[in-house]
């Protein structure tokens, strides 16, 4: 049986609600809905549910989804299996923006107006309205409010703030002085829910525009401003939402009931009486009753619950290389099967030299492209990918995904077949021919070729170093590698104060929302700090980069702004030609499928799926209409 990407999603748009007369419940709402104490089940959908279509077929009520999480830092699992109810949100292919929340958009001809239209009759999970004073307050009174917080970059109109406009009950606009192309790319990402997470109703209360009795709220909570009030009350006003006040209404498809605060040792959603989706019977979703998070002390305790087929579905804190052959050999002991996550990085480490380093020799050494294709072939991909990542995974540059539109085969394997002999010929070619007594290449400036790695602790890339170290060795480049701790390395990087670093190679899918590694876009495109300082800060900081990268600078500021996909893919087309051409960062290794573990009796989930924060997989795949049936062995997902 092969289950993959494609599933398909029927969106309900005007008059669908005139055609489904007989929307049902859940039956653990008949009683409360037969005794008045729940409106009918038509009363607490909108006028136009939105008609999600499942994956396999129609699914029954029912179950408890159990999952972990670990520790008290994991709220991104809550996210991405409960908490995604954006304005817009991914199709489950990751292939374009589709409503959600937002009944319908409207974008004018030079994408500078963004008309968006709410469900009528949308509701809190109390029951209170959703609409547009929701709208206004989110941006007017927490977004715009600099005690609070500050709007996201990719919402602000250059310098300034762009102008909402409130056009009734259900309609709102936003207006731009400059075009926005990317705006509905950025609504739809994991941690973009601003406007769907804040009920007017509710929190006005801890609010001192709105409480005349604040004074009284901020002493009876303990804390010393409102700000600290509205924070514990809000679940945080950060892109973090910490999932800490069970008592605030929500949109989602369950609604929690235990705070995730570090002393729960579980942590438990139940059904949303007032979601606003259904099947294509007219079922009010989601299928399953609850969803029950355990919450684990490590992950050994969350990977022994998996394997004790303790949890139902579960890719986070249990899909390392190192644990992925015990989950294999206890698939049948623990009732599960296994789905797989498509990573949407492209790279396991990504190798790059600091072409803006303070050393002025270095610079010179590292801004060579063939310097830089002869370290690539001096590299051992192969014996990297068996010792460091058990066998799993291929020789990959620092290019996107075969399953993006933008891959490019020539950009993806370009200098990694390992050739010391071709590494050799280019070093000798750049006239670096003399060596001191150990074998070591002397550099420009007549002194052995010394390259200083630092690696950030506790990341999975830490046993390639002394592989790397080996094989430059053998074409006479000293590499030194050090572990230092993550703050370190980030601060370091930042600060212009890296000689060479490694990260993963974000970007491999979603590419134009994480163009890191294909031109100097922000402080974590390691290969040139300085550059991407002088990107960032409009020309005022930093230095002024190459021609080549600042080419690249001038068509991203296009894309962002080109509201025709066609045009914008395009631009974005010749920005990765360029990345080819120049050839910024060395990649090692694209990621093999991550595994994750599926009970045998859960349908509707696909067999493999894209993985990703900005895609927080597994939302986007429609976890609300997983459901519980007879129980089935699937063919293991081999990508």
């Amino acid at each position: 049986m092969t289950r993959c990407f494609t599933l398909s999603i029927a969106l309900a748009l005007a008059g669908a609600a005139a055609t489904a007369q007989t929307y049902s419940q859940a039956p653990a709402f008949e009683a409360a809905a037969e005794a008045g104490d729940l409106p009918p089940v038509v009363e607490r959908l909108p006028e136009t549910p939105m008609i999600v279509e499942p994956l396999e077929s129609i699914g029954t009520y029912g179950g408890t989804w159990n999952a972990a999480l670990t520790g008290s830092g994991d709220r991104v699992w809550l996210t991405r299996t409960v908490g995604y109810e954006n304005l817009v949100r991914w199709n489950p292919e990751w292939t374009e923006v589709i409503p959600n929340v937002a009944r319908s958009w409207d974008v004018n001809a030079d994408g500078t107006e963004f008309t968006f239209t709410l469900r009528a009759g949308h509701k809190w999970s109390d029951g209170d309205p959703f609409d547009t004073e929701d709208i206004d307050f989110a941006w007017n009174d927490v977004l715009t409010n600099p005690d609070l917080t500050t709007p996201p970059s990719w919402l602000m109109d250059g310098e300034q703030l762009p102008e909402l406009e409130i056009l009734d009950e259900t309609t709102f606009r936003f207006i731009f002085r400059e075009p926005k192309g990317l705006l509905l790319d950025h609504l739809a990402h994991g941690n973009a829910d601003y406007f769907t997470r804040y009920p007017a109703h509710y929190l006005k209360q801890f609010h001192p525009d709105y409480a005349e009795d604040i004074d009284a709220r901020i002493a009876e909570a303990g804390v010393d401003t409102w700000v600290d009030l509205f924070n514990q009350k809000a679940s945080d006003v950060t892109p973090s939402y910490s999932y800490r006040n069970p008592e605030m209404p929500t949109l989602f498809a369950w609604t929690q009931v235990t705070a995730y605060n570090g002393s729960s040792p579980v942590v438990r959603f139940e059904r949303n009486p007032f979601y606003f989706k259904v099947d294509p019977e007219g079922q009010q979703l989601p299928y399953i009753d609850d969803v029950r998070f355990q919450v684990t002390q490590d992950r050994e305790v969350t990977l022994l619950k998996a394997i004790g087929g303790e949890l139902d579905f579960q890719w986070r804190r249990i899909n390392s290389v190192a644990q992925r052959p015990v989950l294999f050999q206890n698939q049948e002991k623990g009732g599960y099967n296994f789905h797989a996550r498509v990573n949407a990085n492209m790279n396991e480490a990504i190798f790059y030299l600091n072409l803006t380093s303070k050393d002025e020799t270095k610079r010179q050494l590292y801004n060579q492209k063939d310097f830089r294709a002869a370290l690539s072939h001096a590299f051992d991909r192969q014996e990297i990918i068996d010792t460091a990542f058990a066998g799993l995974g291929e020789p990959y540059q620092a290019a996107p995904r075969p399953e993006s539109i933008y891959y490019d085969e020539e950009f993806a394997t370009q200098f990694t077949e390992h050739d010391p002999d071709r590494a050799n010929t280019l070093l000798d070619g750049l006239g670096y021919t003399k060596r001191d007594a150990r074998g070591i290449r002397l550099g420009p400036d007549g002194q052995p070729i010394r390259i200083l790695l630092e690696m950030a602790s506790g990341k999975n890339f830490i046993d390639v170093g002394p592989l790397m170290e080996r094989n430059l060795e053998e074409v006479g480049i000293d590499l030194e590698v050090r572990e230092i701790e993550r703050s370190l390395y980030e601060t370091k990087q930042i600060g212009n104060e890296l000689d060479a670093g490694i990260w993963e190679g974000d970007g491999g899918l979603g590419v134009e929302l994480d163009p890191r590694w294909y031109f100097p876009y922000n402080w974590e495109s390691g290969f040139a700090p300085l550059w991407s300082d002088w990107y960032t800060s409009g020309g005022t900081e930093g230095e002024e980069p190459s021609e080549a990268a600042r080419r690249q600078m001038e068509l991203f500021d296009q894309v962002t702004a080109e509201p025709d996909l066609e045009t914008r893919q395009k631009l974005m087309g010749e920005l990765m030609d360029i990345a080819r051409d120049e050839f910024w960062a060395i990649g090692l290794v694209l990621p093999a499928p991550q595994y994750g573990v599926t009970n045998k009796r859960l349908y509707n989930v696909p067999i493999s799926f894209p993985g990703s924060f900005p895609y927080p997989d597994p939302a986007p795949v429609n976890p609300q209409t997983f459901f519980y049936g007879e129980p089935r062995d699937i063919e293991p997902y081999r990508g």
